[in-house]
């Protein structure tokens, strides 16, 4: 089951995460229902950032696999090619409106949730953000994980709320 929003609790920096359906309609291509027969899919999340302090994210467009991404059904290294240039022509089109927001990849499992490898490369990308949040997101086969993560914390979705 997927949900396109999400609320946090007051202590992280961003309240609600949601997405556009058409992201999801594109996420649902590269889900790895086949387990071990597909590969990882992976790409970047892209966006505003709403509110009176940027405190909502909606995702508006991602970026898709690419040539230079390594993948295999339980790996994936993110190039930059492609990716970058993809962000850069939404960035200029939309007059900065449209902000790069995060990460998303498959896992080939029922119920998504990271790995020790995904928390290692979460922290390296947030090094590059350092002070603000950073959205990841995994898609399963039958449920998402999503979470944001700012320096070293990672905050997860009040489900009380969601």
């Amino acid at each position: 089951m997927t949900n396109n929003t999400w609320l946090f609790k007051n202590e992280c920096p961003i309240r609600m995460v949601s997405f556009d359906a058409e992201v999801f309609g594109v996420i649902e291509k590269f889900r790895q229902r086949k387990y071990f027969m597909q590969l990882e899919s992976c790409g970047i999340l892209m966006g505003e950032k709403r509110g009176m302090r940027g405190e909502d994210i909606h995702v508006m467009h991602l970026s898709t696999p690419k040539i230079t991404d390594l993948r295999t059904p339980v790996y994936y290294k993110r190039g930059v090619l492609g990716h970058q240039e993809h962000l850069n022509r939404l960035h200029g089109s939309s007059k900065g409106r449209i902000q790069y927001l995060g990460e998303w990849h498959t896992h080939p499992q029922k119920y998504a949730k990271p790995s020790s490898t995904d928390y290692r490369e979460w922290h390296k990308t947030c090094k590059y953000f350092e002070d603000k949040p950073v959205l990841f997101f995994i898609a399963g086969i039958h449920e998402d994980w999503v979470g944001i993560q700012q320096n070293k914390t990672l905050y997860l979705p009040d489900y009380s709320k969601n």
